[in-house]
């Protein structure tokens, strides 16, 4: 009888905990073997598009190979679903992901709203910058020459470089951009004068033959807080964090990202303008 209640008890616990987890906004983890993670592949060198490949194999990047990493060693099929940046967290309030990984800074704010995990990146977005055309270069050198109502300056909706347009440069006319890619078309259209964004984005940016040679970064960059830790964003769902934190400590432990980094910023040069920034409005 004992035994009969022990296994009717482990049944039952087994039972609460795949009903937690497929009610809590992780409907993939056990019920299908597969981890359903929102990525706004807008953001190279962290998340792109192949447009050479199709599928689910179109992702690459730094980000889109931890995701990578961190489904194989759960043990789960990872699933992309590409969204907008400013998309990928309500997605974890909608349950349509299990995670969110698309360049997110720690930040209070997030940390409020959502469980974040450890960081797995510390450089994080690196220095925080503006670019703008190179002709335009010494007018908007400063943030003298930037921070006016007639400069428009560009950022993406829902980025800690909004914020710091925001804080930093506050008499701007700030534009909100719902790309990255979007942004850079409009700084060359002549539609904004400026675009927020993070060195290691700008970087990989400029090291294009498409504008290596019409971009530059402005002298002055916006100051920021101690931590450019990059963590991954969950809603509920405690036991599947525990899990994803012992992969970053590994993560951190062995310098993975960094390598992906090298490898994500190498593969986004040699694909060319077969390199694609998008993000679909879903």
């Amino acid at each position: 009888m004992k035994k009969v209640l022990s296994v009717l008890s482990v049944l039952v616990a087994m039972v609460s905990l795949l009903f937690t987890t497929s009610c809590g906004g992780n409907s993939g983890l056990l019920v299908e073997g597969k981890l359903y993670v929102a990525v706004s592949p807008d953001y190279a060198p962290y998340e792109f598009i192949d447009s050479t490949k199709s599928g689910q194999e179109q992702y690459v990047g730094a980000d889109i190979e931890f995701a990578k990493y961190l489904a194989k060693e759960l043990g789960l099929e990872l699933v992309i679903e590409a969204v907008n940046f400013d998309l990928a967290l309500s997605a974890l309030d909608t349950g349509k992901v299990d995670l969110a990984i698309s360049g997110f800074t720690y930040s209070d704010e997030r940390a409020a709203n959502y469980t974040m995990s450890k960081g797995y990146y510390e450089d994080g977005d690196g220095d925080q910058v503006v670019i703008t055309l190179k002709e335009n270069a010494t007018k908007y050198a400063t943030f003298e020459g930037l921070n006016k109502s007639t400069v428009k300056v560009g950022a993406q909706v829902g980025s800690v470089q909004h914020d710091y347009v925001e804080q930093q440069l506050p008499n701007a006319n700030l534009q909100d951009i719902d790309t990255i890619t979007n942004g850079v078309l409009y700084l060359v259209e002549g539609k904004i004068d400026a675009l927020a964004i993070s060195s290691e984005a700008a970087d990989s940016l400029l090291a294009t033959d498409a504008y290596k040679n019409s971009i530059v970064v402005c002298e002055e960059q916006f100051e920021v807080d101690d931590s450019h830790l990059y963590a991954i964003a969950k809603k509920g769902n405690t036991a599947l964090m525990e899990k994803v934190n012992e992969v970053i400590e590994k993560v951190v432990a062995e310098n993975m990202y960094a390598t992906w980094m090298v490898e994500a910023k190498e593969l986004f040069i040699a694909l060319g303008d077969d390199a694609k920034e998008e993000a679909p409005d879903a």
